[in-house]
């Protein structure tokens, strides 16, 4: 279970959903939901960039992480607070930036897979810099790619 989801995928099961990246950590039983996380935020902060902003530091460290966690309703216990950093940080390198805490909120579960990193990332970055993205049909986008679909939006006139 890559994403501690409670349910076990094919991907998952196959190994294909980790990448090779996966490293299974030690808070089975103690970990939190995504969907619990972000119950708890919204308690205490009206956004995400809030309670990111209230960190401090950019990249922030896990206890900055844990002091943040203090604020929701009902606060994260340590371990719950642990988990959820190691689930947002994705490059596994000990601090969490911005990017990386938005980006898994939105994913909507923790640990994602490199490959699902980067597929958020791209769609992040087309968002960004190709006004028209939204537009372009969702046929298009996963059939060709995002290559395809930023010249789909040259020869329509969005750039």
């Amino acid at each position: 279970d890559a994403n501690y989801d409670g349910k076990l995928s094919l991907p998952e099961y196959s190994g294909e959903a980790t990448d090779g990246n996966f490293v299974p950590q030690p808070f089975l039983g103690r970990h939190i939901a995504m969907e619990d996380f972000k119950a708890r935020m919204q308690t205490a902060y009206a956004s995400a960039q809030e309670a990111f902003e209230d960190m401090q530091d950019e990249p922030a460290d896990v206890e900055e992480f844990f002091q943040v966690t203090q604020q929701f309703r009902p606060p994260l216990t340590r371990e719950q607070a642990e988990f959820a950093f190691q689930g947002f940080d994705a490059d596994h390198d000990g601090l969490l930036v911005n990017a990386e805490f938005l980006e898994v909120l939105r994913f909507g579960s923790f640990f994602p897979s490199m490959h699902e990193i980067r597929a958020m990332m791209t769609q992040t970055t087309a968002r960004t810099w190709f006004p028209g993205f939204e537009a372009i049909p969702d046929s298009y986008k996963e059939s060709r790619g995002l290559a395809w679909a930023a010249a789909w939006l040259l020869l329509i006139g969005f750039l």
